[in-house]
């Protein structure tokens, strides 16, 4: 997919130049981010990089859902130990005996 990226409002922040407006434009969507707070190597903790809520849909807790199907994988594994089998034909030919 095409992408491009814009960099404008350049402002100083610990003595470094920092964009503080950005367009990106991937395929035909066309994304506008204004930065209100920048730091330069800052502490930035977890919850910080979570995936924007958009149109009040908020997206499944990752590691509750990959617990889940880790616990469901597992759970069908041990049904399969139950139910596993095998099958096997024999088939065996006769002559006819004469009298």
């Amino acid at each position: 997919m095409e992408e491009e990226v814009l960099y404008d409002d350049y402002r100083t922040v610990d003595g470094v130049k920092l964009p503080h407006k950005i367009e990106l434009h991937r395929g035909s969507d066309k994304y506008n981010i204004e930065v209100s707070r920048a730091a330069i190597n800052g502490t930035v903790g977890e919850r910080v990089f979570d995936f924007p809520i958009k149109s009040q849909v908020k997206l499944p807790d990752l590691k509750a859902l990959f617990k889940e199907i880790d616990d469901n994988q597992k759970a069908l594994d041990k049904l399969k130990e139950n139910y596993a089998g095998s099958e096997s034909e024999e088939e065996t030919e006769f002559e006819a005996m004469e009298k």
